[in-house]
């Protein structure tokens, strides 16, 4: 079966969709098309239309030599795992991206709404 995720970004203006498992390599070995054509069809069957995106940007984590093909999940249970992997460490380094906690975790609009509290948090401890 199709294994996949759909995360809207808070203002839905973005949309990622995961593909996993045999899924994901099947759509990899049939090329990019093959792969956005899912993903329409995908938003079509959540959102009633797939012509919602105006670009399309696809990865392969598969072949990239450092995820490959991993992405951060919190196992049943952990979920706090995600608010200690975010807190900053004697307030001289912060960690941010898609494992940080909330309601976007493990989405391109989790990693860079992370991202740009982590950069506020440290630009408010320069300001001491």
């Amino acid at each position: 079966g199709l294994t996949s995720a759909l995360h809207f970004s808070p203002d839905r203006s973005m949309v990622t969709v995961i593909m996993t498992g045999d899924t994901a390599r099947n759509l990899l070995a049939a090329g990019t098309q093959a792969s956005v054509e899912v993903a329409r069809s995908l938003l079509a069957d959540v959102a009633g239309t797939a012509d919602i995106p105006t670009a399309v940007l696809t990865t392969d984590w598969l072949g990239d030599p450092l995820a490959r093909g991993a992405y951060t999940h919190a196992k049943v249970g952990a979920k706090h795992a995600r608010k200690i992997y975010a807190a900053p460490l004697e307030d001289r380094l912060w960690f941010a991206g898609e494992a940080a906690p909330g309601e976007h975790a493990v989405t391109v609009s989790g990693a860079w709404l992370s991202g740009t509290k982590a950069a506020e948090d440290v630009a408010r401890a320069l300001r001491g």
